[in-house]
């Protein structure tokens, strides 16, 4: 079933857990990420970086021709699935995704840019969105990249900042975002051996309760850069209110281990979804959304 990722995140922020969001490039990821859900009855973000495919790498799958393919993949699902424009880079991407990405979500990353330029670039991509009922996420305070971290290293003296709840506020009433990703002590990537990420879960519960009272309702964040966080925070942090997470490390890490661990035997192919299957399988639970579906 194809639904918007407001209509997902409304629910989840409501009833105190979070939707995973795995990154999907193919055709094995997609089918790999609903069958998981599907296990667990719970609903799925399909995430995608519309802007890494193209038909020059014959590897990867034609933008509009995934697009079409994902939205009829997903029509036709047994659990709830949104399909999410992950990181999109401008208002040109936004317009060819929604004419032919599929998508039921677009994400207006700006978070590089000074404050003032991110909520006008990013209002500009929510009116256009809305006007076709598509929903829209954008990010405030920069989640930077694992690799820059180093054992023993402050977050704040990384590649990324926390994000400040004052300028959330501003932030969501003038945009009229839908959900926001904020920075709160993860980064992008697999993190340098020895360094753990540790979420501020104090200004989690600040930005929530802000939101919440700001905007008169339960209002969605999202967690990206989660892989290598270690669970409990995790399972913690979707429960104070983070409701979609963003996955795709941890599920490549899993994917390239099950085939090594095969020797050799076996179709690649099917041991890397496989093994994407499960790392998913273990994570949604961790997130609270098994047995969400509607």
């Amino acid at each position: 079933m194809l639904v918007t990722m407001k209509e997902m995140l409304d629910r989840a922020s409501i009833e105190g857990y979070a939707v995973a969001a795995p990154n999907v490039g193919n055709s094995l990821d997609v089918d790999a990420a609903i069958a998981a859900a599907e296990q667990l009855n719970a609903p799925i973000i399909l995430d995608v970086r519309f802007e890494n495919l193209g038909p020059a790498d014959k590897r990867t799958a034609d933008p509009r021709q995934f697009g079409e393919w994902l939205r009829h993949r997903a029509e036709h699902a047994k659990v709830p699935v949104a399909i999410n424009e992950d990181h999109g880079p401008s208002y040109k991407a936004a317009v060819r995704n929604l004419v032919w990405g599929g998508c039921t979500s677009i994400m207006a990353d700006r978070s590089s840019l000074p404050f003032e330029e991110n909520v006008a670039e990013t209002a500009k991509c929510v009116e256009l969105a809305h006007s076709v009922d598509v929903s829209v996420e954008a990010e405030l305070g920069h989640v930077g990249q694992a690799a820059t971290f180093k054992p023993g290293q402050a977050y704040e003296e990384g590649d990324s900042f926390y994000t400040n709840p004052d300028e959330a506020v501003e932030f969501v009433k003038r945009t009229g975002v839908d959900c926001l990703a904020i920075s709160i002590g993860t980064a992008h990537g697999k993190y340098p051996e020895g360094y753990v990420p540790k979420l501020n879960l104090d200004i989690l519960t600040t930005i929530k309760a802000a939101l919440n009272e700001a905007m008169g309702y339960s209002y969605p964040l999202v967690l990206h850069g989660s892989s290598g966080t270690p669970k409990d925070q995790l399972k913690l942090a979707c429960s104070m209110g983070i409701n979609k997470v963003n996955i795709n490390t941890d599920l490549t890490i899993a994917a390239m281990e099950k085939v090594l661990q095969s020797g050799g035997k076996g179709n690649v192919w099917s041991l890397a979804s496989q093994g994407f299957k499960e790392k998913l399988l273990e994570m949604i639970p961790v997130y609270g959304s098994d047995g969400k579906a509607w």
